[in-house]
């Protein structure tokens, strides 16, 4: 080979190594843009989640503050002048239970799936315990009548449960913000297929609370489908304590929510086979396990 030849093929070899050289720097400078990009992303992602979290648990604090602070105030048998006085203190929570909701819903957006689980615990909660307070507030005056010592039970138990449930949010928050997105499974025991004496209880106490005949209710839709509100989940707790020793809190129906009945009995037959509530009195697995 020439002398001429080299030179050329020389010189090709350097244009294309400079021309190699210049992309590859193009190409670092590319990816180091789109991974700062991404990281900057990925902080804003952040900031906005923690803000949307920190929206559900101040306005979920503030009315349980509030509620607790209306349950202390309510007493035993209250005078018509007290009644009206703690109806006007109800109206004015439900700003904050509004403001919950709004809350829950900017969470519901943000994600991630396993955030939205104790959120909703968070909100329906809240409703919960507004709802038996004003059951309490609006209802006879009589407060030994039937329903009200379970309303007040309730009142009792979602005092404490709301509590617990922004706490679990708070958790599951942090672990997200943190960089772990997993959710944390709910103890619940897989359902039963033996459970034709729980759902004959829960069809019982359902008709009890609509005032109606078992043939109206659809086993196979929700409790919502089948027409009831949370007054009437709370009047269900009641009949099944009451007759059978369920010692059940409404907010399990709230989990429950989009089980239909007959899937929920499943469920209640579960939690009575591993001694979660007790057996209804004198029925047969109680007998088999006596």
């Amino acid at each position: 080979m020439d002398q001429g030849w080299v030179a050329v093929i020389g010189a090709a070899v350097g244009s294309i190594g400079a021309t190699g050289a210049a992309a590859v720097a193009g190409w670092s400078g590319r990816r180091q843009a789109s991974i700062q990009a991404a990281s900057q992303q990925d902080q804003w992602r952040r900031q906005l989640r923690r803000e949307t979290y920190g929206a559900l648990l101040s306005a979920g604090a503030e009315a349980r503050d509030e509620l607790g602070s209306v349950f202390a105030a309510l007493p035993s048998l209250p005078v018509p002048e007290e009644r009206v006085s703690i109806r006007a203190r109800l109206d004015e929570t439900k700003r904050l239970i509004n403001a919950v909701r709004l809350a829950t819903a900017a969470v519901y957006v943000e994600g991630p799936p396993s955030i939205l689980e104790p959120a909703k615990r968070v909100e329906e909660g809240l409703v919960l315990f507004h709802t038996a307070m004003t059951a309490l507030a609006t209802g006879p005056s009589d407060a030994s009548g039937e329903f009200a010592a379970a309303y007040r039970a309730t009142c009792a138990q979602q005092r404490v449960g709301v509590r617990n449930a922004l706490m679990d949010f708070a958790s599951a928050a942090r672990r997200i913000l943190d960089g772990d997105s997993r959710p944390v499974p709910l103890e619940q025991p897989a359902p039963t297929q033996d459970s034709a004496e729980e759902l004959s209880h829960l069809l019982s106490a359902m008709a009890s609370a609509l005032g109606e005949e078992q043939l109206t209710l659809d086993a196979d839709k929700t409790l919502w489908e089948n027409g009831f509100d949370s007054l009437l989940i709370m009047q269900i707790v009641h009949f099944l304590r009451r007759d059978h020793g369920w010692d059940l809190e409404a907010v399990w129906f709230f989990e429950m929510g989009d089980q239909s009945v007959r899937q929920m009995a499943g469920h209640l037959a579960a939690l009575r086979t591993s001694g979660s509530i007790p057996a209804a009195r004198g029925d047969s697995r109680q007998r088999h396990l006596d």
